[in-house]
C-alpha cells in the first residue's frame, strides 16, 4: 500500500520500529517462548502442550502482556506527539483529526498484534515440535484472543493518553489493580473488565474445561461488547483531540 495514501500509518510505524519500545513490546511478548524454552529443560518431551502454553496464556499472557503491550505502543502514538509537540505539525496537514486517530491506532495495533502473533506462534510451534502435538484449537484461540485484546486495549490507552500525561503510570495502575486483582475478585467487575470479555472468547474456542474458568460470557457477545468499546474510545479520542487546543 503506498505511503502516500496512509502516511500517518507509516510514520507511526517508523516511530515505533525505530524507538527503543518495540524492544521492550518484543521482550514481554517473547515471554511465552522463553517460559517455553524452560519448560523443555526442565521435562524435555514429556510436556503437555495445552496445560502448560494454554494455562500459561490465560493466566499471564491475556491479563498482563497482552494489556502491557498495547499500553507501550498506544501511549506513545499520540502521547509522544503531545510530549513533543509535534501534534501540532500533523494537525496542520490537509488531514482530518479523525483521519489521525484512525491512521495511528491502526499503526499501534498492526505493530502489536504482528509481534505478540509472530512470538506466541514461535512458543506453540517450538512446545508442538518437541511433544509431537500440534494443537490447532488452541493457536487458534491464542490468535483470536491476541487480535480482540490488542484492539480494545490499545482504543483505551490511545484515548487515556489524551486525557493524563502519566498515562504509562495510570495504565500500569489499571492493568495490575482493576483488570488483574479487582475484577477478578470482584464479580460485578468482571462486566467492566476487557480481560473477562477477551478471556471468555479464548476459553468458549478452546472449549476446554481445564483450562477455561468460570462466569464467562458468550463468545458471541464478548465480540460485541470488545469492538464495541474500542469503536467507542475511539470516538472518544477523536472528540477529545477536536477539543485540544494544539497551539
Amino acid at each position: 500500500m503506498s505511503v502516500d495514501r496512509i502516511p500517518v500509518f507509516w510514520l507511526t510505524a517508523r516511530q515505533f520500529l525505530e524507538g527503543r519500545s518495540i524492544r521492550v513490546v518484543a521482550l514481554l511478548a517473547a515471554v511465552p517462548l522463553l517460559l517455553g524454552i524452560i519448560e523443555i529443560i526442565a521435562v524435555g518431551t514429556d510436556l503437555q502442550v495445552r496445560n502448560m502454553l494454554g494455562q500459561g496464556f490465560q493466566d499471564l499472557t491475556i491479563p498482563t502482556l497482552l494489556p502491557l503491550i498495547a499500553l507501550i505502543l498506544a501511549s506513545s502514538a499520540l502521547g509522544n506527539e503531545i510530549s513533543d509537540r509535534t501534534l501540532l505539525y500533523l494537525a496542520l496537514k490537509p488531514w482530518s483529526r479523525i483521519r489521525i486517530v484512525l491512521e495511528k491506532y491502526a499503526a499501534t495495533i498492526s505493530i502489536g498484534i504482528l509481534i505478540a502473533i509472530v512470538l506466541v506462534f514461535a512458543a506453540w510451534a517450538l512446545l508442538g515440535g518437541v511433544s509431537s502435538n500440534f494443537d490447532g484449537e488452541l493457536l487458534l484461540a491464542m490468535m483470536i484472543s491476541i487480535v480482540l485484546a490488542i484492539g480494545a486495549y490499545a482504543a483505551a490507552f490511545t484515548l487515556l493518553s489524551l486525557l493524563i500525561t502519566r498515562v504509562l503510570m495510570a495504565g500500569l495502575l489499571y492493568v495490575l489493580i482493576w483488570e488483574s486483582l479487582l475484577a477478578q475478585f470482584i464479580p460485578g467487575l468482571r462486566l467492566l473488565s476487557i480481560q473477562h470479555y477477551v478471556t471468555s472468547v479464548y476459553a468458549n474456542v478452546l472449549a476446554d474445561g481445564s483450562v477455561a474458568g468460570s462466569q464467562l460470557s458468550s463468545s458471541g457477545a464478548s465480540v460485541i461488547v470488545l469492538i464495541t468499546a474500542s469503536g467507542v474510545f475511539i470516538i472518544l479520542t477523536w472528540l477529545r483531540l477536536q477539543q485540544m487546543d494544539l497551539d
